[in-house]
C-alpha cells in the first residue's frame, strides 16, 4: 500500500509545470511547489516609458531578473506598437505572500504609478 501511494505521488508530482504563467489582473491565489517558476503577464507598451515592475516580493519567492518586454506579434510591425511584460519569479520555500507590481516610468521617483496590481501566492 505505501509503495502504491509513493507511486501516485511521484506521478502527481512528475505531472506538475516547470513554469506557471499568469495574466493579470489575477484574482484567483496561484498555488506552486518548491522549485517552480511563474511568469506574471502584464499589458504594457514600452514607448510611453512605463514599465512593469514588482515593488514588494513575498519572501517565499525570488524575482529571476528584470522584467522582459515582448513586442505583440503583427503583420507589420510599427513603431509604438503594444505588447506585454514578462516578470518570473522562483518558488524557493513554504509560504505565502503578495507580489505588489507597478506600472510606472523609472525614472520619475515621485509620481505614482499609473496603474498597480497584485498577485496572491502560495507555496507548498
Amino acid at each position: 500500500m505505501t509503495r502504491l501511494l509513493c507511486l501516485i505521488a511521484a506521478c502527481v508530482l512528475a505531472q506538475t509545470p516547470d513554469t506557471v504563467t499568469i495574466r493579470i489582473p489575477h484574482a484567483d491565489t496561484v498555488r506552486l511547489v518548491a522549485g517552480q517558476r511563474l511568469v506574471v503577464e502584464a499589458k504594457g507598451n514600452a514607448s510611453t516609458g512605463f514599465a512593469w515592475a514588482a515593488t514588494k516580493v513575498p519572501e517565499c519567492l525570488s524575482q529571476i531578473g528584470e522584467p522582459a518586454y515582448v513586442q505583440d506579434p503583427s503583420d507589420s510591425p510599427m513603431p509604438g506598437q503594444g505588447g506585454r511584460y514578462l516578470l518570473t519569479f522562483q518558488a524557493r520555500k513554504a509560504g505565502d505572500g503578495v507580489i505588489e507590481l507597478a506600472y510606472a516610468r523609472p525614472w520619475e521617483k515621485d509620481a505614482p504609478p499609473v496603474q498597480t496590481a497584485s498577485v496572491k501566492v502560495a507555496v507548498e
